[in-house]
Order: C-alpha cells, then structure tokens, then sequence
C-alpha cells in the first residue's frame, strides 16, 4: 500500500485567477512501493480520492536473455536489471563491446544519438546540436530481450573505471564475478587511496559523481572523499541511503547494489535527493580518492562533469540515484 500527496503553490493574487488547472505525473516502482509481483497474476490497483481522471502507464522488462555492454558501470535497480551509463561529449563517438546479443539484433535510440551495433560492437555518437548536458539514451533488442544505456552528453565530461585505478595506500582490486557485477576497487582503512585517471582538465568548477558500496550496515557519515583546489578533503560518498538495508535483505551481501554519489551542497550526513555540490577543482588527469570513515568500501568508477545550472543538477540525481526514473521510456509509451 502507498499514498502519495501534492501541494501545489500557485503565486498570484486569487482575485486574479479566473481559471486554474493543474496536472501530475508520478512514477511507481511496482517492486519497492505498491507490491510485490509474483510469476503469473498479479493485481494492482490505484485509487484517488477525488475523482479525477488519471492516465496509467505501465513499462515493463521481460527478462528474456543475458545482454552484457562492457565498461559501462552498474548502478542500482534490481540486480540483472541495473541502470548502466556511459559517457561523450557532443559530435564524439564511444564503442562499447556487447556480449550476449545477437548481430542481427535491433538498436533505438533517443534523438540527441546516433547508435549502430555490428560485429559485437555498439558505437554511440553525440550529436552537437541539443540541449547541453543532457542524456540520453540507447536501446538493444535481440528478438525481445532488451538491454538499455543511459548516455551522459556533456562538453568536458570525464569517465574513469576501476580497471584503469592506480592503486595506492591500502587499495586491492576486485574483479567482477560472483560477488560483484562489475570490476571494482576495494578500500578499507581511514587513509587508504587509489587515484581514478583521465583525460587532463583545466582548472575550473567541476561536480564529481563517485560509483560505490558499503556492503555493510549504514553510516551516517561521508565515507570516501577527494581533495579540492585548496587542498581540505571533502566527501563525495554517502554512508547512508534509503534502499540500501532492503537490497541487502533481499539479495545478500554479494548482490547489494552499487549507488552513485556526489558531495552534497549542505548537511553531508542526509541523503539522497539533496543538490550535489559544485567543486572547484585544480588543472588535473585524475583524482585521488581517499577512506574518511574506515569501513569496507568497492569503488566501480568516477565520472567528472563541468560545473552545470541546478536544474540539471537535479535530473542527475534523479537518473543516477532513482531506481525506476525512466522518464524517455514512459514518454514513448505514451506517444503510442
């Protein structure tokens, strides 16, 4: 069972309203917040209190066939079902290796890319034109099993992958398999570092997204964090989090899921869905990630994107931290 309320303001003097009308779209996660679907039929119903018109949309999964893209970390969501992202700055292209999907396999895409899969290789171009940052998104479909990539276009972006780590003080690497879907680097005590390479960028206002998980009990305290231009260490990945204890519950130690991160604009020890903070950053190839709080830490990827409005801000959080945020997948549902 879940109730959901709005308040919505309108500011303008009542005298002057001669018509108002509002609308609102919500999402449901049918497996976290109305129930729990079983194997065969399954029954959900949605009520209002008022009588107003409502238009349902249901996207769904079937989880046909294992279709891997290589280099392109994990994120949340039920495990076989997480988010993967990658990134590209406009009018520049990534190829990714597919295992799992057939050559004559399918391949969508939202309007802001160009995709192509042959040969076992999906190549993605940005396009110039568009909105900036923004994403977007790729779709494989071999016969009905599907397989989507979210897509981080940004001028200036940067991706980093725990395979390419340089490890330093206390920093063990820890290959995708059982435990773990992807290839991670494991940090444990208060001072333990591993530096993240990429791209050089110049000096300059950055927001710094770090791919991480504490398969343990939750701690309201920053966990790793990364030096600023002046040199203080600032948190850039949260202890605590909402869904953490139930993915643990429900899956195991070896299958809690990975979470982004990123340093919050005001109290550190909430989260999520605060503003994440704008850094400002030294002329630099990398970033050397460092333990705050002692307590076993796999760290899958970082990803650094120039300063941005918060408008965009926001839509990161609610893509890299939401577990059912699929706004472009409802719209196309809707648009049928």
């Amino acid at each position: 069972r879940a109730r959901q309320g709005f308040i919505i303001r309108v500011n303008a003097p009542i005298d002057q309203v001669k018509r108002f009308k509002a609308s609102t779209e919500m999402m449901f996660n049918s497996r976290l917040q109305t129930c729990k679907l079983n194997d065969g039929k399954n029954t959900i119903l949605f009520k209002n209190s008022n009588n107003a018109k409502a238009d349902i949309v249901i996207a769904y999964r079937n989880d046909i066939k294992n279709i891997e893209i290589k280099d392109a970390p994990y994120a949340g969501t039920i495990p076989g079902n997480e988010r993967q992202l990658t990134v590209v700055e406009p009018g520049k292209s990534v190829i990714h290796t597919v295992v799992g999907a057939d050559n004559s396999s399918k391949v969508s895409s939202s309007c802001g890319v160009d995709a192509n899969f042959a040969d076992g290789k999906l190549t993605i171009t940005a396009k110039k034109d568009g909105k900036l940052p923004r994403f977007d998104y790729v779709v494989i479909n071999d016969n009905g099993a599907e397989k989507e990539l979210t897509i981080l276009v940004a001028e200036g972006v940067r991706i980093s992958l725990a395979k390419d780590a340089k490890l330093l003080k206390g920093a063990v690497s820890a290959p995708a398999g059982k435990e773990r879907v992807q290839d991670c680097v494991t940090v444990k005590q208060k001072g333990d570092k591993v530096r993240f390479n990429f791209k050089e960028i110049p000096e300059g206002e950055y927001l710094v997204w770090s791919l991480s998980r504490i398969p343990t009990s939750a701690i309201r305290k920053p966990i790793i964090g990364m030096k600023k231009a002046d040199g203080k260490l600032i948190g850039i990945m949260q202890g605590i989090h909402s869904g953490t204890e139930f993915y643990k519950a429900e899956y195991g130690k070896g299958k809690s899921r990975f979470k982004w991160d990123a340093p919050l604009d005001k109290d550190q020890n909430k989260y999520p869905y605060q503003s994440p903070r704008i850094t400002k950053l030294a002329k630099c190839d990398g970033i050397t990630v460092e333990v705050m709080t002692p307590v076993e830490t796999e760290i899958a990827a970082i990803v650094v994107i120039p300063g941005m409005d918060n408008k965009f801000r926001e839509e990161m959080v609610k893509v890299l931290c939401g577990l059912n945020y699929e706004a472009w997948k409802i719209a196309k549902q809707q648009n049928k």
